[in-house]
């Protein structure tokens, strides 16, 4: 049962290939699929760019917030002002 899939396998032809693979490649379908390759990489990178530069946004807006923070800068608080440490 093996020796009859391994001889199978072996001896494919051109008839299991599909039409894009053995078609003409100036082909409408073989276009098409090129452009739909092309789509999908310019839509998931995209994708995963943008979300690099949220990420790195919030990670800018967090890094200012803590250094102002931790330089002192006073607050606001219900009409008093009030530094690091508490003191008004």
């Amino acid at each position: 049962m093996l020796s009859v899939a391994v001889v199978a396998a072996l001896q494919t032809t051109e008839i299991f290939a599909c039409s894009v693979c053995q078609g003409d490649p100036d082909s409408k379908l073989v276009k098409g699929a090129e452009a739909g390759v092309l789509t999908m990489v310019f839509v998931t990178y995209g994708l995963l760019l943008s979300m690099i530069g949220l990420g790195a946004t919030w990670f800018v807006r967090q890094r200012r917030r803590l250094t102002r923070v931790n330089a002192g800068v006073t607050t606001e608080v219900s009409g008093e002002s009030k530094n690091q440490d508490g003191e008004s």
